[in-house]
């Protein structure tokens, strides 16, 4: 596993919220989501174009990797295979959902990212919605999971 993507479970492992309590409001600026395809050229095309003073955000996530570019830089995170997802219709919507979350939380992107990930990759797994615990426990096994 990559040393990027263990800082990014270590700081989402340690800053996740363990209860429903978030704080109130985050301003997170504007944030932009991509999907599959833009991940092999975000770092070439997408850096060189964050304003370091703007609050803009880029996301891509896909099957093997996700990148969340700001102006503090980029983050690259493994994402863990899924060899039989039950369902993947919404599974980018989960992701956006995680990714929310851990931003209400204050985590800084690699870690967001993490958490993305996990939301998305509980449902691909079981067809279900994730709990805040069952988020957890993703977070938790995240490493294990390759």
């Amino acid at each position: 596993m990559d040393e990027e993507t263990r800082r990014a479970v270590a700081t989402a492992d340690e800053a996740l919220p363990t209860s429903d309590a978030l704080p109130d409001a985050i301003d997170t600026g504007r944030v932009v989501f991509g999907f599959d395809g833009y991940l092999d050229r975000v770092r070439e095309v997408v850096a060189d174009r964050i304003d370091p003073e703007s609050p803009t955000w880029f996301v891509g996530h896909g099957v093997e990797r996700s990148v969340a570019v700001s102006g503090d830089g980029t983050d690259s995170v493994a994402v863990p295979a899924v060899p039989d997802p039950k369902l993947t219709t919404s599974s980018g919507d989960h992701f956006n959902a995680g990714l929310g979350l851990a931003l209400i939380a204050g985590l800084p992107p690699a870690a967001a990212v993490v958490v993305g990930n996990a939301v998305a990759g509980y449902f691909v797994r079981t067809a279900d919605q994730p709990s805040l615990a069952d988020v957890r426990a993703f977070v938790d096994d995240y490493l294990k999971k390759f």
